[in-house]
């Protein structure tokens, strides 16, 4: 590798795109105050040993992405105990020794980014002593199966990310240790169940996002039982004929809910019981043809609702009576012909979408009392 051309005393270094295919150990002994390094956008194709070992007091930031890297050694990040910030995604590795973390001593790595490699499994004490990492991305990989406990030691967690992998199950209790954890992100799998205990423990999660999978009508009443923190709630794109009457009753304090692109028949009033906080709630894209009197219940704070390409021929002139915060109503790509008195008491909508539907005529008075519409 050619030296840097930076000061000894230097902090930071910039090497990314300057086609290194290789490093040597001890490459960076005369700049002993880098606390920065990015690498990426090279040619390498593994990470050997003592490479790093002159910096183990002042590293703080690594980034290796958009590298070849195959193959890492065990002892590749010894001794970097200030270590915060570790990039190792846009890769080729499809495993890894699980001593490369564990005996490492990265007692500060709080990020670590693993996507985009071809990873298909995590041994179960592969994290298990990076015990301050509040952020870890395994997302576009090949995993199907991670291992049980995998991240029960990782108690600072904040955010998981596993989109776009081959997970096919939830298992029960694989997120428990997880106590922190505000997001989890396991959308574009093919996770075809969930234990009624997977989510033990997630105490504190706020968002979760399950869609694009293929859920079907597999989900229980009490799946999301535990979860009563959650803000953000994403099921789009998951085949579902029905939804459980009871599945929301818990969520109260749910602001976001997404059921689009579903094959969902028809909206159960007594969903949205327990749902006084909801704020935002899509169910496009689903085959509903008509709403009934009070049809969103008890969520009077809805302000964005999505009714877009529902086939909705039918709507009852109280169907939306109790949404008087709703501001922004999508009805477009539906087969509605009459809009008779739909709108009397939503004062405060501003956005309406009428566009590709089958309405021949307008009342004179129908939008006088929407006076904050654009």
């Amino acid at each position: 590798m050619a030296a840097p051309t930076v000061r000894p005393q230097s902090t930071s270094l910039n090497m990314s795109a300057k086609d290194i295919d290789g490093l040597v150990p001890n490459a960076f002994k005369k700049f002993k105050s880098l606390q920065t390094i990015d690498l990426s956008a090279n040619n390498l194709l593994e990470v050997i040993s003592d490479v790093f070992d002159d910096l183990s007091a002042s590293l703080r930031q690594l980034n290796l992405s958009f590298n070849r890297i195959e193959r890492i050694s065990s002892s590749a990040f010894d001794g970097l105990t200030n270590l915060e910030s570790l990039d190792l995604s846009d890769n080729n590795l499809f495993t890894f020794d699980a001593n490369i973390f564990s005996r490492s001593n990265l007692l500060h790595l709080n990020f670590l980014d693993l996507s985009n490699n071809k990873l298909i499994f995590l041994d179960p004490s592969t994290f298990r002593k990076l015990k301050q990492l509040a952020i870890l991305n395994l997302n576009v990989n090949n995993l199907n199966t991670i291992g049980a406990d995998a991240f029960r030691d990782l108690a600072a967690l904040q955010s998981l990310s596993i989109e776009s992998n081959q997970l096919d199950q939830l298992k029960p209790n694989m997120f428990v240790g997880l106590e922190n954890l505000k997001s989890l992100d396991l959308n574009e799998n093919f996770i075809m169940s969930i234990q009624n205990d997977t989510f033990n423990g997630l105490k504190n999660l706020r968002m979760l996002d399950l869609s694009d999978n293929r859920l079907g009508d597999s989900l229980d009443p009490i799946t999301f039982a535990n979860l009563t923190n959650l803000v953000e709630l994403y099921l789009e794109n998951n085949s579902m004929h029905m939804v459980p009457e009871n599945l929301f009753a818990n969520l109260k304090n749910l602001s976001t809910l997404d059921l689009s692109h579903n094959f969902l028949k028809s909206i159960n009033p007594k969903w949205f019981t327990n749902l006084t906080n909801l704020k935002s709630l899509d169910l496009s894209g689903n085959p509903f043809n008509k709403l009934i009197d009070n049809q969103f219940g008890n969520s009077r704070l809805i302000e964005l609702l999505y009714l877009n390409g529902t086939n909705l021929s039918s709507i009852d002139k109280k169907a939306f009576r109790n949404l008087v915060n709703l501001n922004y109503l999508d009805l477009s790509s539906n087969e509605i012909k009459d809009l008779n008195d739909l709108f009397d008491n939503l004062t405060n909508l501003s956005f309406l979408s009428l566009e590709s539907n089958k309405i021949d005529t307008l009342a004179k008075d129908l939008f006088d009392d929407l006076i904050d519409l654009e």
